[in-house]
């Protein structure tokens, strides 16, 4: 049961709450998983028949429709309904997060008909989980230099988001914000970065960056998130609807000197 969940949607939210349907979840709050595991996470629900999706977030912050700010987010996945009309709705998370120790929230989201004859954004309220293995106490690979070189720093990888997204797409990164770590990236060589910016003109981009160091010293960069066209957003946000439908899967690469 969710009787322990205390953090609220916004007053303001256009959403509606979609723990009032929710009747147990797995993992639970303050769940422990571990470090490369591939848990199944589960909802059972009365409101049946949605094309559930759940999120992972680095925070439990979210916006007026009651989701997780998107340049926190870390992973993505469907939670399908295991049988019709079943309620129960289960998934499983494939990001790189779950290589990485660390402090993180979920939640499911859908647009269904849980009540009322429309259909209407849901939210669930984040649940906090962790996932612990062998890392430093600050949860970060304690490791100095690679066997060729200097290792990537975490300035180098934040510094070359920008050159990266204007050599491939001939635009400036506008109003960028990134949080990067050496965590989750799969190799000590290399940098995980989240980040959202704008083109200031067609298109909004969140997502991660995965930045490594080239032997020949050039910085290998590689998006793979989501792009939103900026008049579908301002059109939904003008009618208070939900801009998550404005956003499609995009992924690029650029190497920067």
């Amino acid at each position: 049961m969710l009787a322990a969940l205390v953090i609220a949607v916004p007053a303001s939210a256009t959403s509606g709450n979609l723990n009032t349907y929710i009747t147990g979840l797995t993992p639970a709050q303050n769940a422990v998983i571990n470090i490369g595991g591939s848990p199944t996470f589960q909802v059972v629900s009365t409101c049946k028949g949605m094309g559930l999706q759940a999120y992972i977030s680095r925070s439990d912050t979210v916006d007026g429709d009651g989701a997780f700010i998107a340049g926190d987010v870390q992973d993505q996945f469907p939670m399908p309904e295991t049988s019709f009309s079943s309620g129960t709705y289960e998934g499983t998370p494939q990001g790189t997060w779950l290589q990485q120790a660390g402090q993180y929230y979920w939640q499911v989201r859908a647009v269904a008909q849980c009540e009322g004859d429309s259909s209407i954004p849901w939210a669930s309220q984040p649940v906090f989980i962790q996932v612990i293995g062998q890392t430093t106490t600050s949860g970060t690979t304690d490791v100095t230099q690679q066997e060729n070189g200097d290792l990537l720093t975490i300035a180098q990888a934040r510094a070359a988001i920008g050159p990266a997204v204007l050599k491939a797409k001939r635009r400036s990164a506008r109003g960028l914000k990134r949080t990067c770590t050496r965590r989750s990236s799969g190799s000590i060589l290399a940098v995980v970065c989240s980040a959202s910016w704008s083109d200031n003109k067609k298109y909004r981009y969140n997502g991660l960056w995965r930045m490594a160091l080239n032997d020949d010293g050039t910085i290998s960069a590689t998006f793979n998130g989501r792009r939103a066209l900026t008049s579908c957003i301002k059109k939904r946000q003008a009618k208070r609807k939900s801009v998550k439908g404005c956003y499609k899967k995009h992924t690029f690469t650029a190497t920067v000197d």
